[in-house]
């Protein structure tokens, strides 16, 4: 290990401190969840899963049955459905998430509880003190690992480059939803875990006592009971430090201090069997696969989907990662001593995280499950800085791409709660290609996020080739409440299917764009994407379908709001003799209006 963090001037701090003030910003200024409702609460989706053990354990008393959660939906909706639990075969109902971060939750609740009984809040775990004391607690462990990992780099790096490290991993990728407004979900608590793991077992390698074999076991014990995939992490004790000829020093130094080795297994294994008793206790067995149906597929990882694709690809949403998988070479050749362990524990840790089925982890800002893995990423990423920097044009085009993907990174946090062009699981590249960059919002873009086709700018050369304000008999429908007359298209769950009309037009008609065009009406906005109502045109030929657009007409609709709704679909070079147009509503509650329908060809 090469000391190199001496400086006239701290960089890395004051990088430390600029990076802890817009985590504190973003958290508690920009969009603080502590004082949101519902599912944009501090204590939601998730977290709340992760969370329950607490109100569970110490408010409801009741570890098994978990009454109190239809009440908490009922109250907090902090979910679009009970998910956190399931009912096991016992007849009980079992936690679905492992319980390490209710374990590091807990001051924050002890905090809460109190604090919400000096307020007259109610003492039921989710009022307004419990949010914010999680939320705090989150902003704490992340300045505090962000504090730490400054304090690693400089180990080995010196100090303007470990800055320029900090820079990147905290501003440049989704660390920053991560440990800022999301601060609460465990990537944030098991990034500073890591890096306490590191720094103990560089500590532990220089100068071996009792007390840190056995703290690096409780550390690596509660990020396995945080997660059981981060079993990894106990690799990183064991590689640390190694160069590719030392295995043997390393197996003979393990073995002739076999006393901290067991000393680490007396500090991991009784953190792991808080989950082992758990289960025994709700469910009757030492051991429940809790995720159901979920699952992996080790033979074929997503590996590909995972880097690239635009619903949650981790090089999409934080492209600097590239320079650190890039950097692996210049760590081989620059820190032969930490390229083992940090390319073991790393690929591992991908390969894990790329072969889950639910890939796109909820709709993640772009791989969420590797943020953990970033303070081993670091060192390839500064390695691969130190080797640009020697040439003046390869260090501004290094600066220059670090504030690109700084200005990116902020961009998609505020889109994915202020701007709303990030939606979860959903961006496709087109979509993309059109919103990226993009500060004012147009929710007319959300039709790319279906089967459609973007015309933009004012159409040429209308010609109107079909009208219908659906006057006359359609069997079925509305016959009442039409918009701008006495009827009108209603698709409702007891009629779910508007008359299917065909449009007598070809492409000989229509060789440029079509462009589809209705009034609608929604009295109450469906917020689930799978029931919204659907606007289906297919163009035919010869009764077979050449061509289909889809838009999901809740999308671009608020309640009570009745508006033109078009869809384009460019036609040229497609050969059809008709088009079908159809509305379905799939499931829905909410009744959708339609009236004026209108089909025009235009340039």
């Amino acid at each position: 290990m090469q000391q190199t963090g001496s400086s006239t001037y701290p960089y890395s701090l004051i990088t430390v401190v600029i990076i802890a003030v817009v985590l504190g910003a973003l958290a508690f200024a920009y969009y603080p969840k502590w004082q949101k409702e519902r599912t944009e609460a501090t204590i939601s989706w998730d977290v709340s899963g992760y969370y329950f053990y607490l109100p569970a354990i110490f408010i409801y008393k009741d570890l098994k049955q978990v009454n109190f959660s239809d009440q908490v939906m009922q109250t907090y909706y902090p979910a679009s459905s009970a998910y956190q639990v399931f009912d096991h075969p016992s007849g009980n109902k079992v936690m679905k998430y492992s319980a390490g971060m209710a374990v590091m939750y807990l001051p924050a609740f002890i905090v809460g509880h109190l604090a919400a009984g000096a307020r007259g809040d109610p003492q039921d775990g989710f009022s307004r003190a419990y949010q914010f004391a999680i939320s705090l607690e989150s902003l704490l462990i992340a300045i505090l690992g962000v504090f730490l990992l400054r304090l690693l780099l400089i180990k080995y790096f010196s100090d303007k480059l470990s800055s320029l490290v900090l820079i990147s991993v905290c501003l440049c990728t989704n660390y920053l939803e991560y440990a800022s407004i999301s601060g609460a979900m465990p990537h944030n608590y098991l990034f500073t875990i890591y890096v306490a793991v590191i720094l103990m077992t560089i500590s532990y390698y220089r100068e071996p006592a009792n007390w840190k074999g056995f703290l690096l076991g409780i550390l690596c014990g509660l990020a396995v009971l945080t997660r059981p995939t981060e079993i990894i992490i106990a690799l990183v004790p064991v590689l640390w430090g190694i160069r590719l000829s030392g295995w043997q020093d390393r197996l003979h130094f393990l073995t002739g201090n076999f006393r901290h080795v067991f000393l680490f297994l007396a500090g991991a294994i009784p953190v792991g069997l808080i989950q082992l008793i758990y289960w025994k206790y709700a469910a009757g067995e030492w051991i429940v696969y809790s995720y159901e149906e979920q699952g992996f597929s080790w033979l074929d990882p997503h590996f590909i989907k995972g880097l690239f694709n635009t619903r949650a690809g981790w090089f999409v949403y934080s492209p600097i990662m590239i320079l650190s998988l890039i950097g692996f070479f210049a760590l081989w050749k620059r820190k032969k001593e930490v390229f083992p362990a940090v390319l073991i524990v790393s690929l591992l840790a991908m390969y894990i995280n790329f072969a889950w089925d639910e890939w796109m982890y909820g709709g993640s800002l772009g791989q969420r499950n590797l943020i953990q893995i970033y303070p081993l990423l670091a060192f390839p990423l500064g390695a691969f800085y130190g080797a640009m920097q020697k040439r003046k044009w390869t260090s501004f085009g290094l600066y220059l791409m670090i504030a690109l993907c700084m200005y990116l990174m902020f961009w998609w946090v505020h889109q994915a709660h202020l701007g709303k062009y990030f939606v979860p699981g959903e961006v496709r590249t087109k979509y993309l290609a059109h919103v990226i960059g993009k500060w004012k919002f147009d929710r007319d873009y959300y039709k790319l996020l279906e089967k459609s086709d973007w015309y933009s700018g004012v159409p040429k050369a209308e010609k109107i080739v079909y009208e219908n304000d659906f006057e006359g008999n359609l069997g079925e429908g509305c016959t009442t409440g039409g918009i701008q007359s006495d009827r009108a298209i209603c698709v409702s769950r007891e009629e779910p299917f508007s008359p299917a009309l065909i449009v007598g037009v070809s492409s000989e008609m229509c060789p440029g764009w079509i462009r589809t065009s209705v009034m609608v009406h929604t009295p109450l906005k469906e917020w689930e994407v799978w029931k919204m109502t659907q606007m289906n045109v297919q163009f035919l030929k010869d009764g077979k379908t050449v061509k289909d657009q889809v838009i999901r007409l809740h999308r671009i609709m608020d309640h009570g709001e009745t508006r033109v709704v078009t869809l384009d679909a460019d036609v040229r070079g497609v050969d059809f003799d008709a088009m079908r147009i159809q509305f379905w509503n799939p499931g829905s509650d909410k009744m959708t209006v339609i009236d004026d329908l209108k089909v025009y060809c235009h340039e």
